[in-house]
């Protein structure tokens, strides 16, 4: 209900139904709510949502890694350096994004920018690799994405060395050909890594499978089994008329399979209707002919 009323533009109604909640609220359940103050725009009430939290002491790393993200968007780099600061002074430590990868029996662990590799040379020189394939396959690096106070240039050089991709450039130089590389990673994959890795699987004709904070990624021919929703939610564009439609279409998903379920299990009630007055049918046709 709460992403509901997020996607819809309802980002208030969502707040205060979280707050009426009679069961404790767990990280992930503010963490929507946060979300849905970045996609609309809403630096206010992520601000109030926040202190409530902080008053509550419910704040996580998660928790204060997203108002800071929200902050960044927004492009209030004042904003990022007064939770940076918050983060400090309260002795939280943002979790690092880092992926592993499995090779031969043996884990290999990458960070963003990781040169710790004993191979980092040769990965380093399949990420160059990679850059010609996905730009002769017209891809365009989504630098919005980068959530600092760099230049355009700078972005596109920080998007290229983040921990899937390194461990991507592992599985390729350390696999034979057709091998499906398996990654996993501690947080939600970036949407510029997700078109990445489609195009990769589309190049290459390797099965890749991503395993993130959320859920698994199935990348197979340049498609991904999640139909890129996340991908399209994180996108989704914050004006109210498209967060009504996709409220709408939501729900008419929702509804499409309510009535699938209900049809399906009219059939099956239906079917051993069927089959239980076959058998008393047959059953008094034994006692006729017993009886003749």
């Amino acid at each position: 209900m709460v992403n509901l009323l997020g996607r819809a533009g309802q980002l208030e109604e969502a707040y205060e139904f979280v707050k009426s909640m009679k069961i404790d609220c767990d990280p992930i359940l503010w963490g929507t709510l946060l979300t849905a103050c970045r996609i609309q725009g809403n630096i206010r009430l992520a601000e109030k949502i926040m202190e409530f939290l902080v008053q509550q002491d419910l704040a996580t790393s998660g928790t204060y890694v997203l108002l800071s993200n929200i902050y960044a968007a927004a492009a209030d780099w004042d904003g990022v350096a007064k939770v940076r600061a918050l983060m400090k002074s309260s002795g939280v430590d943002k979790e690092p994004g880092c992926s592993s990868i499995e090779v031969n029996n043996k884990v290999h662990e990458f960070l963003a920018g990781d040169m710790k590799h004993l191979k980092s040379k040769e990965i380093y020189r399949m990420l160059e690799e990679m850059n010609k394939w996905l730009e002769a396959h017209g891809y365009m690096p989504q630098t919005d994405v980068v959530l600092h106070n760099l230049g355009e240039v700078e972005k596109q050089k920080s998007l290229v060395v983040h921990s899937e991709r390194l461990a991507i450039a592992c599985g390729l130089i350390s696999t034979q050909p057709g091998t499906t590389i398996k990654i996993v990673k501690n947080l939600r994959v970036c949407p510029d890594c997700h078109a990445v890795t489609k195009l990769v699987s589309k190049i290459t004709g390797r099965k890749i499978i991503v395993r993130d904070r959320n859920r698994f990624h199935h990348f197979v021919e340049g498609s991904c089994s999640c139909g890129d929703f996340w991908y399209n939610y994180y996108l989704m564009l914050t004006n109210r008329q498209a967060s009504i439609y996709s409220f709408f279409w939501y729900i008419f998903w929702l509804f499409w399979i309510e009535i699938s379920l209900f049809n399906f299990l009219e059939v099956i009630g239906f079917r051993l209707y069927c089959t239980n007055i076959f058998r008393r049918n047959g059953n008094k046709r034994s006692i006729l002919i017993g009886r003749s």
